[in-house]
């Protein structure tokens, strides 16, 4: 037992270990933030955009994959949503204009955008879509297209969406917890990257052909339906005389133990 005891850290030992790794954490989040601010100045030098909402995804499943219980799924993804935030607006500050019909969709908003952007609430879909397309926003966050919501807004998204260069680039939460079924469907004026995991978004009119199994029906007063499609692609084979539309690519849904 005297061996044993002189073995033990005290408690005032632990404490210290704590602090000298709170210290090296730090350490590595200041490093992070200007590697950050050094990337920024490449994007600028080869006019890359700043959202990277696929790099992102890569990250998450990379440390999620890689984690070890019992810190769970969720706190990795939390605390590096916040970092990734905040590494980000470092580079540009993001404004994120969102119409979020109840309090679950704020909350996945906060989520993604953390406490370094800025998120400013419209009481309309088409109000976010005006502020993407305006470019007083840099992204847009709405009900996802799973949601079963007023499907008229995808409908009118398709219909403006070629013309003002939108994109669904990101669906959120790319790490679902148990239980959770809304989703918020992330829009801007780019294309989305690839990241090896993917789905892809259209919109069709007419017949949908093979394409048939993964329809999303918006409804009788629609003109619109969507497909999405397993993989990476900006094309979908339809009948002839069947108008169709890529607006979007997302990386798929993260699984975790």
């Amino acid at each position: 037992n005297y061996r044993r005891r002189l073995s033990l850290k005290t408690l005032e030992e632990l404490r210290e270990e704590i602090d000298e790794i709170d210290t090296e954490l730090h350490n590595l989040l200041v490093r992070r933030v200007k590697i950050g601010q050094e990337v920024a100045k490449a994007k600028k030098v080869n006019s890359a955009f700043n959202l990277r909402p696929g790099r992102e995804a890569q990250i998450l499943r990379r440390l999620i994959s890689r984690n070890i219980p019992p810190l769970s799924a969720y706190s990795i993804y939390r605390i590096w949503r916040e970092i990734l935030s905040a590494n980000l607006n470092q580079q540009t500050q993001i404004n994120a204009a969102v119409y979020l019909p109840s309090r679950d969709y704020y909350d996945l908003a906060k989520d993604y955008c953390g406490s370094s952007s800025k998120i400013i609430e419209f009481s309309m879909f088409e109000e976010v879509l005006d502020q993407i397309t305006k470019g007083l926003a840099h992204i847009g966050m709405v009900p996802g297209f799973w949601d079963n919501l007023d499907g008229r807004c995808w409908d009118k998204f398709a219909e403006v969406s070629e013309e003002n260069s939108l994109r669904v680039i990101s669906v959120v939460p790319i790490l679902k917890r148990q239980g959770a079924t809304k989703s918020l469907a992330m829009i801007a004026k780019q294309k989305a990257e690839e990241t090896g995991d993917d789905s892809s978004l259209f919109a069709i009119k007419g017949d949908s052909g093979e394409a048939n199994n993964c329809v999303i029906d918006l409804g009788p007063d629609c003109k619109w339906k969507l497909a999405v499609v397993d993989g990476y692609t900006e094309s979908l084979k339809v009948p002839e005389g069947t108008e169709c539309l890529h607006i979007g690519n997302f990386a798929n849904v993260i699984s975790a133990s």
